[in-house]
């Protein structure tokens, strides 16, 4: 029985292009179908926005839930150090890891906009 067929493209264009345009971090809500793409406010401690490679251990202890990817999941957070600058580049990516599973294009970066 052949099922209705989104356009994967065009939903993942858009959903990449919100992401992009967005003023905060991102996270993805599976549902209702087909899903949607929702600002997440970055969180502040002492009127001061957390340090972003605290994220995880922040959400640990608060009521903060890390970002989710297109797939659903919690996103990974990575640290970078730039050579040049020597600036400390944080972002979210997807974590996926299971057998089968594809990385997705989720990205974000975890540096607060103030």
């Amino acid at each position: 029985m052949p099922g209705i067929v989104l356009n994967e493209v065009s939903f993942e264009a858009e959903i990449m292009a919100q992401q992009a345009a967005a003023e905060n971090l991102t996270s993805f809500r599976g549902y209702p179908f087909p899903g949607q793409l929702v600002e997440v406010p970055y969180p502040m401690e002492n009127q001061a926005p957390v340090p972003p490679a605290s994220l995880v251990a922040y959400s640990r202890t608060h009521r903060f839930s890390l970002p989710k990817c297109f797939h659903g999941k919690k996103v990974r957070l990575i640290t970078r150090c730039r050579v040049d600058t020597e600036e400390l580049l944080v972002t979210l990516q997807c974590d996926v890891r299971g057998s089968g599973e594809r990385l997705c294009p989720f990205f974000g970066n975890a540096a607060p906009s103030c």
